[in-house]
This record gives structure tokens, sequence and C-alpha cells, in this order.
């Protein structure tokens, strides 16, 4: 059961666009079951994990396969217009001081807004591998708003960010920096030919960068227990994005 919130008609409209989106089987999304006063009963998505907890055990070729599959499914995302949404939110508003890219990055899309190992659902078996929940904006975005669209560089860079500092690297066994910068190329890599246009990879990293900067000085992402990192290692890990690699 998810609660509507103050603004019911643009939650129970996101849940929908993405449920439409799924429809066409790239990935699976929870089903609206019913609507009632103040909250949405959403189908239960059995048998599958959260890439967070998933990803730290899969092999090279399954962090591959997670990143192309996940490249492909934001792809069909952006791709879906969502009814009711606004113009486009400026750029600098929610990606200030940043230059823009030079790819299809820069596209203004309905975004996920939380498109991060945190709301996608893995499974090994069956099809499709990959769900996608929880449609609404991070709480640390708070200049995206819901009912406009905004440049697609916003979820590239939060997938991005998830995988290399968001969810820490310092419980993954070995490997665990080789399978991310694997599966981020992959994403990127299956995101572009899904539409047919290149991606700047290098705009993409420094969004990333500054999503993990902003992530880490926000009060609620810091509660959580699975994201306590020292501000220096947040700090790292931004600069190593920057420079093309992980920390």
């Amino acid at each position: 059961t998810v609660p509507l919130g103050e603004d019911p008609e643009a939650v129970a409209g996101r849940y929908r666009w993405l449920e439409t989106a799924a429809a066409q089987g790239t990935f699976a999304a929870p089903r609206v079951l019913e609507r009632g006063e103040g909250w949405l009963h959403l189908e239960g998505l059995v048998g599958w994990r959260p890439l967070a907890d998933c990803f730290p055990g899969l092999s090279d070729a399954e962090a591959r396969r997670v990143g192309e599959t996940a490249g492909r499914a934001l792809a069909v995302l952006h791709g879906q217009a969502r009814a009711g949404d606004g113009p486009p939110v400026a750029r600098e508003e929610v990606l200030p001081g940043l230059s823009p890219g030079k790819g299809c990055e820069e596209t203004a899309v309905t975004v996920h807004g939380d498109f991060g190992l945190g709301n996608l659902l893995w499974r090994s078996e069956g099809s499709p591998s990959l769900a996608v929940v929880d449609p609404w904006p991070a709480p640390f975005l708070e200049a995206l708003p819901p009912r406009r669209r905004a440049p697609a560089l916003i979820d590239l860079a939060l997938f991005v960010a998830s995988l290399e500092g968001i969810y820490p690297l310092r419980r993954w066994r070995p490997g665990a920096r080789r399978r991310s910068r694997i599966c981020r190329g992959a994403f990127l890599g299956a995101y572009a030919a899904a539409r047919a246009r290149s991606v700047d990879e290098g705009a993409v990293r420094r969004a990333a960068a500054w999503i993990l900067r902003l992530y880490a000085g926000h009060p609620a992402p810091a509660r959580h227990p699975g994201h306590r990192l020292r501000r220096g290692q947040w700090r790292r890990r931004a600069r190593a994005l920057e420079e093309g690699g992980t920390s």
C-alpha cells in the first residue's frame, strides 16, 4: 500500500505511467489494484530481490547483463510520455553548475526520479528479469518537480551514482569495482542503443558525482543504515567518478 500524500493525482499518475511502460515487457512493475481515499493498493512482486542486495554477489557476466537490462528498461520509461506533465523544468534548476552534455542525456523526458539499485528488483530466472518500483523523485532531489519533464541525465546519473557510491562498495567481495565499471558501461551502451542516440558518458559521470555530493549532505539518506560513509569517502568517490573510474 502506497500513501498518496499531498498530491494524490501526481502519485497515482506516476504509478500508472510506470505500469503502462512495463506493459511493453522489457521490465516488470507493480500493478495498481485499487485506489482508496489517500492510498494506492499495489500488486506484490514475489520472487524478486533488490539489486542493492544481490549485486555484490554477481559475476562479471551477470553485472553486464544487469547493466544492459537496466539501460533498456530506462530507455522504455523515457520513451513513455506521462499524461499531465507540464513543460520541462529548466536544467539549471535541477542540475546547477553542470555544463550540458552532447548526447541524448539532455533530452527532456518523464524521469523516474530515483532510478537506483534500491528501486530496481532482480531475479535470476524468469522473464523479465528486472522490476522497477517507486517512481517518485528522491528526497534529496528537492528541486525536481514530479509533474514536469526533466533531462534524462538525472536518471542516468542516479543509476551510476547508486552503483558507484550510494550503496557502499566496501562490503562487496573482491572485484566489485571492476563489476561496477562493467555494469556502468553496459548500462550506458544499452540505453544509447535503445534510444538510437549517443550518450555523453563524461556528462553522466559529472552529474553522478554531483548527486553523490548532494546525497551525502542530505539528512534523509544519512539516516539509512546501509549508507554510512564518512564525508571524505563521498568526496573521494565523487572525484573518482569525475576522473573516469571508481574510488
